[in-house]
C-alpha cells in the first residue's frame, strides 16, 4: 500500500495512483468524483462547505448558480452506496461531511 494513502472508515484512496477502494473493492469514479472523495476523506469528520469544494475541486472563487457540487456528490453517493451505507452526511445549506 503506497505511503500516500488517505483512509476514512472503509474507504481508502491513493492520490498518486488516482485509485479509490471501499471495503477493499475498487471504486470506479470519474476524475471529479475522485477529487471530491479525496477532499472529503482528507477532512473526514469535519464539515466541508460548498464554497471550499468549489474552490478546491473546480478552482473557482465564486459560487456557480448551478448545483454543481450537489450533482457530483449525488453521483459519488450512488457509487459508494453500492458497497455499503451512505458515508456522506449532508449539512443542509452548508456542505458535506464524510464519516471518519
Amino acid at each position: 500500500q503506497p505511503s500516500d494513502t488517505v483512509s476514512a472508515g472503509d474507504i481508502t484512496i491513493s492520490p498518486s495512483r488516482l485509485r479509490a477502494w471501499r471495503g477493499g473493492r475498487p471504486l470506479n469514479l470519474s476524475q471529479t468524483e475522485f477529487k471530491l472523495l479525496l477532499e472529503l476523506a482528507r477532512n473526514a469528520g469535519t464539515l466541508v462547505t460548498r464554497p471550499m469544494l468549489i474552490e478546491r475541486i473546480w478552482g473557482l472563487d465564486f459560487m456557480p448558480t448551478t448545483n454543481l457540487v450537489d450533482a457530483h456528490i449525488r453521483h459519488l453517493r450512488v457509487k459508494l452506496v453500492e458497497q455499503g451505507d451512505d458515508p456522506i452526511s449532508t449539512q443542509r445549506g452548508m456542505g458535506y461531511m464524510l464519516r471518519a
